[in-house]
């Protein structure tokens, strides 16, 4: 059973929530910030004045990693992170995004809603919106059984 901050039924544990990773500050670009959660990271790239102006989504952490990103040249792109663990070569390879992969955006939204509440507002906010600009791209989709939509 779930307790919320109060320490009621229902919300997520903390652990579910983004929290900034800052002890890497000195180590990472001046213009990027990291925040993790148990099965997400976000990785926000910043325009000089501090607004957000591309990111890296990267879920299902614990399982086959994927990441969806968006950049405003680019547009919006999604794949399977090959972790570098398996490779016949030896030793554990750097992590490289793989191959283009089916995304289920109503399942990564509702993920990260939950744990984007700790989130600075403009950072949550310029990734909901991408989120949602997403679900009109063309993208491949994980079709969902039983729905009697034809979209794309």
């Amino acid at each position: 059973m779930a307790l919320n901050d109060q320490g009621g039924e229902g919300a997520r544990p903390e652990a579910d929530r983004f929290r900034e990773i800052t002890h890497l500050r000195g180590d990472l670009d001046p213009g990027r910030r990291w925040f993790m959660a148990t099965t997400l990271d976000l990785i926000v790239w910043l325009e000089d004045e501090g607004r957000p102006k591309s990111f890296q989504l990267c879920y299902d952490k614990r399982g086959v990693e994927k990441v969806l990103a968006w950049h405003a040249d680019r547009g919006f792109g999604h794949w399977k992170v090959d972790s570098g663990e398996s490779s016949p070569q030896g030793p554990k390879r750097t992590p490289m995004l793989g191959s283009a992969v089916p995304v289920d955006l109503v399942r990564l939204e509702a993920e990260f809603l939950v744990a984007a509440v700790p989130l600075p507002l403009d950072i949550r906010r310029f990734v909901e919106t991408k989120l949602f600009e997403a679900r009109s791209c063309p993208l491949p989709r994980i079709q969902l059984e039983n729905t009697q939509d034809d979209e794309p």
